[in-house]
């Protein structure tokens, strides 16, 4: 994402700045350690707010800080009398949905910003020519909470827990409740034959050809069930202790208002999220998904209205502070003066 924040001015103090004209390319280059040191720790303060404001839904955000290079967009350079300097830093992340996490958006309906004409990508189109495109959907695996007692555990809680795994609020929200999962670790795997997109006509088909198990445990059959809310007891009359409340078939659900004011309203779904799940990947690190089909002409697919969180705009009032510039000055300095850090 590119938002371009309102500019920071550092102000200090040069006991002889007639020393940065002695060697102009020197000085230079000491201001950019500065200017460099000064943005790194920026990026610090980006990922620190970032993880106390708890955007971690799926890790994307911060990842996209963490990785994020910084360059060097304009650099003034040093004149006779020169008294102010200029450099202009950026820092992009690079996180897909950067933007919709800083400023948000109004409820949309997915169909309709589709380019259904478009005749490369993974628009696929049936025999009476009507475009469609399969949307996976992933489902995480069960894993249990852990426990008072081994939250307590000096070594921390077992691997194999929610806490102990470091899951993120996303993975705990796909994650499929324990009966459900029992039945789809029963399921075969589903192996691609990795002979690349399959094109016919110059219309795309598949992104790729797959081995079917034969017999009834290739998909998850949930068709028997109906649309209720389920509170911690699975359908096989198990407790079922360590589930979380979900809900199989999701009902009817307002979205939020479109730029017009318009309220967007999701059906009903008709069958079990779970239902025609199939496992793919490999042994020892399965993924499960269902397939969902999507036309110009569906009903729902409705993608909720997100209230910008404004990361950035806390990021830039901390470092404008007196104590943010404080810190940030005393880190970039010290790096000017002891590139190495080693004190000499």
């Amino acid at each position: 994402m590119t938002i371009e924040l309102p500019p920071l001015h550092f102000h200090f103090d040069v006991s002889d700045p007639a020393v940065l004209q002695v060697d102009p390319q020197h000085g230079l280059h000491m201001l950019r350690l500065v200017a460099l040191a000064a943005a790194e720790h920026a990026k610090g303060v980006w990922i620190l707010v970032s993880q106390r404001m708890k955007i971690r839904a799926t890790g994307a955000y911060i990842r996209g800080i963490e990785g994020a290079a910084v360059v060097v967009e304009k650099a003034g350079a040093i004149a006779p009398g020169t008294t102010s300097w200029e450099m202009v830093v950026s820092i992009t992340n690079n996180a897909p949905h950067a933007r919709l996490v800083e400023e948000g958006h109004a409820a949309f309906h997915l169909p309709s910003v589709i380019d259904w004409g478009k005749t490369s990508g993974s628009i696929k189109r049936s025999k009476k020519g009507t475009p469609y495109l399969h949307i996976p959907f992933q489902h995480r695996a069960f894993a249990r909470a852990a426990t008072d007692e081994e939250l307590a555990r000096p070594g921390g809680p077992p691997t194999n827990t929610r806490e102990g795994a470091g899951l993120t609020g996303s993975t705990i929200r796909k994650m499929m409740p324990e009966h459900v999962y029992k039945s789809a670790k029963r399921l075969h795997y589903v192996t691609p034959k990795r002979v690349g997109p399959i094109r016919h006509g110059g219309q795309f088909v598949a992104r790729d050809r797959y081995n079917w198990p034969k017999g009834r445990h290739g998909r998850l059959d949930r068709g028997n069930t109906r649309p209720q809310i389920q509170l911690g007891t699975g359908d096989t009359g198990d407790r079922g202790q360590h589930n979380i409340g979900w809900e199989e078939h999701r009902s009817a659900r307002v979205a939020g208002r479109d730029r017009a004011g318009n309220a967007m309203v999701n059906p009903a779904w008709k069958s079990s999220k779970f239902h025609g799940m199939f496992k793919g990947g490999k042994k020892g690190h399965p993924e499960y998904t269902t397939i969902r089909v999507v036309t110009p002409t569906s009903p729902g697919w409705n993608i909720p209205a997100q209230e910008g969180r404004h990361v950035l705009r806390r990021v830039t009032s901390y470092l404008s502070g007196e104590r943010g510039q404080a810190r940030m000055l005393a880190a970039a300095l010290a790096v000017a003066v002891d590139p190495t850090g080693e004190g000499k």
